[in-house]
């Protein structure tokens, strides 16, 4: 059967603040790089990996040592006023056991 329909998903912002469960990477202001390290136990195919980066355009991202995104300047804008961020779906960049981001 064929049909004009498909699946598809989207992401939206924290309806409340207790729907925070993850942790900010931060650093001093010294700090020019930041690294962590994580955990993940594989439990079935299905399971999804997102990351939201706000850095002022001036960020690179890798997983496990792999470039999340060959992109260059992300936006920024001014953080008093508001925070843009990118979202890159790194699901596939996961591995079982011990991550580096």
């Amino acid at each position: 059967n064929s049909t004009a329909f498909s699946t598809s998903h989207f992401a939206t912002g924290l309806l409340a603040r207790t729907d925070w469960l993850a942790q900010w990477i931060t650093g001093s202001d010294e700090n020019r790089l930041l690294r962590a390290e994580f955990e993940n136990h594989v439990d079935n195919d299905g399971q999804r990996a997102t990351v939201f980066v706000a850095g002022l355009g001036y960020s690179h991202l890798s997983l496990n040592g792999q470039p999340v995104t060959d992109s260059k300047l992300g936006p920024w804008t001014d953080f008093g006023k508001r925070v843009l961020y990118q979202t890159f779906d790194v699901s596939s960049l996961l591995v079982d056991g011990t991550n580096a981001l």
